[in-house]
């Protein structure tokens, strides 16, 4: 061998991580084959089960099967065979495939167990439509699987173990050596082909279990679902609310992108996790969608792994966490890592994917061990990690951010590399995101906000997408200037305060916005304790923290209004309905009612 091979069993912080060779026996004596042409055209055996036929097969050989680019002619096909609670295939060995190993498609119950698959062409385990359930994959092996051209367009980027459908079971399974992923999950709005029905929404499925699979050693991710899982607790309710699945004891290393894969994914929880030295991050999700906020971690008991040596530790992140608000870990140990540990807000400043930012990321029970740098401050550099039990920022209720000068309190200090230079504020001081958009006129779309306090200054430019305007993550209990680098002035704004599940009572933060032209008032509309829109007062005195939200204030004088974000006069049992409890609706009056004249007018 050109490369040294190691197959071992190895302990990181106590826990048992084997990384040892598995092993697969390709002879049995009843050897099922195509003939000796069959690598000519591609073109071997199939055995197949269908419409109801039951289908046993144990202790034998598949070689030289599967007929590329021929729908349905694979090496052991269950074709709509419907349940299938006595049939089985297992302790076989099925390799020198020209397509695919296992195909499960429209059938329950089937098993597929202890099997032996090798140098595979395409997906090599396969459920087909969507439909098909309660199906066990249980210690089955799969090595080498490559790439197939001329069947489904996924494919070419085949998977191990590939599933249309999350209503299985997939346990003690081992993917290894494929070119590019070793589990992936592409789930269907309804299920295809001959097994189409709109009252079957696999992309919302259920997940039956997903228990302590390995994947190793493939040429792109451990675990990949993509491009969307979003369950739901009625699958073809959109309105049902989430459904919580759990992916346990998963063992991903040695893989050359990350140990876990998501795109879009809902109420999805990892748990017992193993990803060691993974090309790239060790769990990478883009899209946190469809969840709600609870105490359910959604990455728990993590254990990552730069490198297995201490004296070269890794580049790249133990966790990239997703866009979008309420995700959660808790209980996560990193080793060995040269570079910021903890990313979030994934993709959020590519075009494709651009977000606001300000996303509030819960955390407990974290431990870094030879890892000094714990976060790492990625586009559009907003990040508000909030640190439950002090394993973060050594501040029970603690906060990490990313540096603005506008934030730099007593309370709130910048700190070194060990947080990028960001902020990191004590248990006393709250951090919430601030959002200005619905502001008018059209002249003041891409001016950058100024940002002025007792602390110092800061700039935030505006985005065009998700909300269109900008997004601060701001210390409260604070009073801020904010002004539009811009000689336009504002007629119209909406501020939004946060997300009410993380508010706590007696919450504020005083804003104050220059203008330039006179100004005879502003009307503001906040939502009541009913979450009707009712007009605010302006005060002629200075503001309290215990004034109304939406309660302003205008000085002629200076050419400055001031207005109270608050908890007081609200209820946040309005979270979730619009327009929620937290927001402020802005008009501004130049005039008098009848003291305005058109041109030409006579006064």
């Amino acid at each position: 061998l050109k490369y040294d091979h190691q197959s071992r069993i190895v302990f990181v912080d106590g826990d048992r991580i084997d990384l040892r060779v598995e092993v697969g026996l390709m002879t049995r004596n009843i050897v099922i084959q195509g003939d000796d042409d069959s690598y000519r055209q591609d073109f071997g055996a199939h055995t197949i089960a269908v419409n109801g036929g039951t289908y046993r097969l144990e202790n034998a050989e598949l070689r030289r099967c599967g007929q590329a680019g021929l729908m349905g002619r694979y090496c052991a096909h269950h074709h709509m065979a419907g349940v299938q609670a006595t049939s089985y295939i297992r302790s076989n060995s099925i390799h020198h495939s020209f397509q695919r190993a296992v195909t499960v498609h429209g059938t329950h119950r089937l098993r597929v167990e202890r099997n032996f698959a090798y140098n595979i062409h395409g997906h090599t385990f396969f459920v087909e439509d969507g439909g098909e359930r309660e199906n066990i994959f249980e210690e089955n092996l799969g090595v080498h699987t490559q790439q197939l051209f001329n069947m489904l367009m996924s494919d070419i980027k085949p998977a191990t173990f590939w599933t249309s459908s999350p209503t299985n079971t997939w346990i003690h399974n081992v993917a290894a050596g494929c070119t590019h992923d070793g589990y992936w999950l592409e789930l269907p709005g309804n299920p295809g082909g001959p097994s189409y029905t709109p009252d079957i929404c696999p992309v919302h499925g259920p997940l039956i279990a997903f228990f302590n699979n390995t994947a190793h050693s493939n040429g792109v991710h451990g675990l990949r679902i993509y491009p969307t899982y979003l369950p739901l607790e009625d699958p073809c309710d959109g309105n049902s609310g989430p459904s919580p699945q759990y992916f346990h004891n998963f063992t991903s290393w040695h893989n050359g992108a990350h140990g876990i894969f998501g795109k879009m994914n809902g109420d999805l929880h990892h748990i017992n996790s193993k990803l060691v030295e993974n090309g790239d991050d060790e769990l990478f999700w883009t899209k946190l969608e469809s969840v709600v906020y609870n105490d359910d971690p959604h990455v728990s008991n993590l254990l990552a792994v730069g490198s297995l040596d201490p004296a070269r530790p890794a580049d790249g992140h133990g966790i990239f966490g997703p866009q979008n608000e309420f995700f959660y870990i808790n209980g996560a140990r990193f080793v060995n890592y040269a570079t910021g540990v903890l990313a979030s807000c994934a993709k959020c400043g590519e075009q494709s994917d651009l977000k606001q930012g300000g996303y509030t990321v819960r955390m407990a029970n974290l431990r870094f061990l030879n890892s000094s740098i714990r976060v790492d401050w990625t586009p559009p550099y907003k990040q508000i990690f909030f640190d439950m039990d002090g394993s973060l920022t050594g501040f029970v209720n603690g906060t990490a951010l990313p540096f603005y000068g506008f934030n730099n309190f007593p309370e709130c200090p910048r700190m070194g590399v060990q947080y990028e230079n960001g902020t990191v504020c004590n248990g006393t001081a709250r951090v919430r995101k601030l959002l200005i958009e619905g502001v008018e006129p059209n002249e003041l779309d891409f001016v950058t906000v100024q940002m002025n306090s007792s602390a110092g200054v800061g700039r935030i430019d505006f985005l065009p997408k998700e909300r269109y305007g900008w997004v601060l993550p701001m210390v409260v209990r604070k009073t801020y200037s904010a002004d539009f680098l811009n000689q336009v002035d504002y007629q119209t704004m909406i501020l939004r305060y946060s997300e009410p599940e993380y508010v706590e009572q007696g919450e504020w933060m005083q804003l104050r916005f220059n203008y330039t032209d006179f100004r005879y008032e502003f009307q503001v509309q906040y939502p009541d304790s009913n979450g009707v829109l009712v007009e605010s007062v302006d005060l002629g005195t200075a503001l309290l923290p215990t004034d109304k939200i939406g309660t302003g204030r205008i000085n002629p004088t200076t050419k400055v209004w001031d207005v109270m974000l608050s908890t007081a006069g609200t209820n946040a049992n309005l979270m979730g309905s619009w327009p929620g409890p937290y927001q402020v609706f802005l008009k501004a009056i130049q005039c008098a009612p009848g003291m305005c004249q058109l041109p030409g007018e006579v006064p």
